[in-house]
């Protein structure tokens, strides 16, 4: 018989952000995952859970991932928690569930905060709106990633550390344009701090901690709709992207197809 495997969503700062079903649920299982384990057994002291902590990060979770499964058919319960908030958001955990699904594991989500849901509300922008997580490190991994969501009709919510807030700033202004920004920062601790700027101005504020940046929906510019395909074509250029990466990328602006766009480009050559 296997065990059960739980997905325990815990504080993001506040530690009275625990309910008891959380509590419940990291009472009753046998191993808790978890990214950090002294920053675990801070939450776990204040409640009085004794059980067994292994490490469980992005640097090791392929090799952990077979244990794991192992410790569950034992018949023993796990529970996956992360460092704040909901586990898998912006962390590792897809591979296990794909392994749990595989080996006809059950598993479920106790659920909790989570940073990016707060910072959205208390921003007062509106749905849809789509989660992208951290920046990738690499710059032509950003140009690629931003791509798909330059036009994107949504909000649009990151996170960012303290060492790469502003230049994250500067990055998504330059893929972006300017548009209306709510940084948050401590959230749900005594020193919450949610600040309004634009991507153009930058944001003043206190440099610590985690950061999630809000960006508001990109404003209907028919001046924009009317460029034509070369002045189109020189925008993405000036961004950096390949001239058949600017191609994809008008063709969509454009509601065109890819063919047309590149024969328009090849005639002109």
């Amino acid at each position: 018989m296997n065990g059960k495997f739980y997905f325990v969503g815990t504080p993001i700062g506040n530690l009275k952000d625990f309910s008891q079903n959380q509590k419940e649920t990291l009472e009753s299982v046998d191993v808790i995952l978890c990214e950090d384990t002294r920053t675990s057994r801070v939450l776990l002291n204040h409640y009085n859970i004794n059980k067994e902590l292994l490490s469980y990060h992005k640097f090791n979770y392929k090799t952990m991932n077979p244990k794991v499964i192992e410790i569950l058919k034992s018949n023993k319960n796990v529970a996956l928690i992360s460092d704040a908030g909901m586990p898998v958001i912006s962390d590792p955990g897809a591979e296990i569930i794909q392994e749990l699904i595989k080996n006809g594991i059950e598993y479920t989500v106790i659920g909790g905060v989570s940073a990016f849901v707060n910072a959205f509300i208390l921003s007062g922008f509106t749905y849809p709106f789509t989660f992208l997580g951290f920046l990738p490190e690499k710059n032509k991994e950003i140009k690629n990633f931003l791509m798909e969501y330059i036009n994107l009709n949504s909000t649009l919510i990151f996170y960012s550390s303290v060492h790469n807030l502003n230049n994250d700033i500067q990055t998504l202004y330059k893929f972006l344009g300017d548009r209306k920004i709510c940084v948050a920062r401590e959230l749900t601790k005594h020193f919450e701090e949610v600040k309004f700027s634009t991507l153009k101005e930058g944001i003043n504020i206190t440099n610590k901690g985690e950061f999630v940046i809000v960006i508001d929906k990109p404003i209907k510019n028919e001046d924009e709709d009317n460029k034509t395909l070369d002045e189109k074509l020189e925008y993405y250029l000036s961004l950096g992207y390949s001239k058949n990466d600017s191609i994809k990328q008008i063709a969509k602006d454009k509601k065109m197809s890819k063919s047309e766009v590149y024969n328009y480009f090849v005639k002109k050559d």
